[in-house]
């Protein structure tokens, strides 16, 4: 109200000349009795307000013992509070008067019980004149709101805020708006920031002030874009591959451990190690190299899941350590672990949550669990929103760009093989298993991303993939959608192609299954499907047999010499077999020749082509096999 002493006295002044002449003070009496000046205000402006009873306080004397500030106070709060409201005195008593009285929790019990106790005797209590509260209403509300709006705006001033989809509130450090889990870091902030003020805040007044805080910065990621990515030496713009300072008017939530090395060297660690695992099928590194890139974008807009298969010992976990690294590490929190099953059918919403701003979700072998729905699967993979809800907190709806790796032995299942799912397949094969022994490098994971130079690298050969797909729209993996598809399902299910392409119904026959197991390891090596246990390769080919009406079970056949154990009322049909595993003229596991068999792997295909364009192929293919 007043901007100095000297502006206040002036205006006691002024008011003491419009009483009575009779009443009025001399000017050493107004500078002496506050009690005066109080009576003098309210007989000559009847909307005497809080405003006004503030300013006499900060004229009062406050005394030195706790004692005398004590009386001094209570003798204040009943000269000049009794007229408000008691809701306000409580307000004032334990805001303003708290804090330049030094009054303690006591302390303000007492003087608020007094004036309560006055105000009892008076028979009624005064209030604010209505233009007092209209005053207030025009400018912004109580005066508790407007306290917390002013203290929140001084906390976005200090610590720039933004308050994402998620609820959780960033504040800007470092470069990157980082969430602060201990909450008492963020409270003694804005205790600071109102002792700066000269105020003392409640609890209540903290959350009040946060809250504004929250309410004033909502921010969605996909606001940021998408090209920018944050290294250690700053922002790289992958469009230009320049980089930039970081600043808070760019909200980026996390950064990368990697400087970005325009000059950086070939990792030819690395690039040795894939060579060797890829070797005889070097197409894939194109793949491996966009996978890795991808992860840096925090977009899906290419719809994939990635699927790493192979029997064990081939370089998967190696692989995947080695981007996680490049990402950063679990403790970075830009990698989820959800497993194929987690993603296609949550068991709550609070899993999903996992997924909200990690850049990657690596999953290892968790098993063969059929996977029966998928809708949730292709929307984290889709670019569409998923809803879900942290504990105890609530729902919210966000876009996931963590990019879905899964690594398998043998793929699972998939009733919903819909077109929607197939053309996301992306499976890259490891086909070598890499034994103990001579040239046998068990470090090779720890020398790679222990070395900054080699992983410069890494990332900049990373950048490479990342800029051929955003230019491309696609991945270099160009098969069809039937054709990835058809990939996925003979090495989800290889058994149910073994039975219907090499095993035929015989009654009565004993077949050994050793010789059973070694046709399948051919058959597999050749087709590139997975190697089965023997527990997995009984079930499978009983239960296989059983869907085309065979009826078959495990036995020892008695006569023989060591009982061996066998299935009864099944045999091999070699010749189909030599065609499936390449030991016919002109067999390959692409293009065999045509039987009864291919014509039924023709019709399988048929099944699983979803497109116009692509059962008319498939029918064209058919038809002339058929002519001919």
């Amino acid at each position: 109200m007043f901007n100095n002493p000297t502006d206040r006295i002036n205006f006691m002044i002024s008011a003491n000349s419009e009483l009575p002449e009779d009443k009025r003070y001399s000017d050493e009496e107004i500078e002496m009795y506050s009690e005066a000046i109080s009576e003098a205000l309210e007989v000559c402006d009847p909307d005497f307000n809080e405003d006004a009873v503030t300013e006499l306080m900060h004229r009062t004397e406050v005394p030195a013992t706790k004692n005398d500030r004590l009386v001094v106070a209570v003798k204040f709060a009943k000269d000049h509070l009794s007229r408000f409201d008691i809701e306000e005195v409580r307000l004032f008593v334990n805001v303003d008067m708290r804090a330049y009285f030094s009054l303690t929790k006591e302390d303000r019990s007492t003087i608020i019980a007094k004036i309560e106790n006055e105000k009892r005797k008076a028979g009624s209590a005064k209030t604010p004149s209505k233009k007092s509260r209209d005053s207030d209403s025009e400018n912004g509300g109580s005066k508790t709101a407007i306290l917390c709006n002013d203290l929140a705006d001084s906390y976005l001033e200090s610590y720039p805020t933004v308050t994402l989809e998620d609820g959780v509130t960033r504040t800007y450090h470092n470069g990157v708006y980082q969430e602060c889990r201990n909450k008492y870091i963020i409270n003694n902030r804005m205790m600071d920031i109102a002792e700066d003020m000269g105020i003392v805040l409640t609890p209540k007044q903290i959350q009040d002030a946060l809250e504004i805080v929250r309410n004033k910065t909502p921010f969605t990621e996909s606001k940021t874009p998408i090209n920018l990515i944050p290294v250690g030496n700053g922002v790289l713009d992958i469009n230009t591959m320049e980089l930039s300072d970081y600043s808070p008017e760019t909200v980026l939530l996390t950064k990368f451990p990697r400087d970005y090395n325009p000059s950086a060297a070939t990792p030819s660690k690395f690039m040795e190690m894939l060579n060797t695992t890829f070797d005889g099928s070097e197409e894939q590194i194109k793949l491996v190299q966009e996978m890795f890139g991808y992860c840096f974008l925090r977009s899906y807009f290419l719809e994939v899941i990635f699927f790493l298969i192979g029997n064990g010992r081939n370089g998967k976990t190696t692989l995947l350590n080695i981007l996680g690294a490049l990402l950063g590490g679990e403790e970075s929190g830009h990698i989820s672990n959800l497993s194929f099953k987690d993603l296609s059918e949550p068991k709550n919403e609070n899993m999903l949550c996992d997924l909200y701003g990690r850049y990657a979700n690596i999953c290892g072998d968790t098993g063969k669990h059929k996977i029966k729905e998928t809708d949730y699967i292709k929307k984290v993979t889709g670019n569409d929103f998923v809803r879900a809800r942290k504990l105890y907190k609530d729902s919210f709806n966000f876009k996931s760009f963590a990019k879905v790796i899964l690594a398998f032995n043998q793929l699972p299942e998939v009733d919903d093989f819909s077109d929607g799912f197939k053309r996301r397949i992306r499976i890259i094969e490891f086909n070598h298993k890499f034994e103990d022994g001579a040239g046998a490098n068990k470090n090779i994971e720890a020398e790679i991303t222990g070395d900054e130079e080699e992983m410069e690298g890494i990332f900049l050969w990373a950048m490479e993939g990342l800029k051929r797909i955003l230019e491309n729209n696609s991945f270099s993996d160009k098969r069809s959608i039937v054709s990835r598809g058809m990939e996925y399902a003979r090495k989800s299910n290889p058994m149910h192609y073994f039975v219907r392409e090499c095993i035929v119904e015989s009654p009565g026959h004993f077949v050994n299954k050793a010789d059973l197991i070694e046709k399948y390891v051919e058959y597999a090596e050749y087709n590139k499907m997975p190697q089965l246990t023997p527990q997995a390769f009984k079930k499978g080919l009983i239960a296989e047999c059983t869907d085309i009406s065979i009826n078959t079970f495990e036995k020892r056949d008695q006569t023989k010499t060591g009982r061996p154990f066998g299935f009864m009322h099944i045999d091999i049909d070699l010749e189909s077999w030599k065609k499936h595993t390449g030991k016919a003229d002109n067999a390959s596991p692409v293009e065999p020749k045509e039987d009864s068999k291919q014509t039924q792997f023709k019709e399988l295909e048929i099944q699983i082509a979803t497109t116009d364009e692509e059962i008319r192929k498939v029918a064209e293919d058919m038809a002339s096999t058929a002519s001919a």
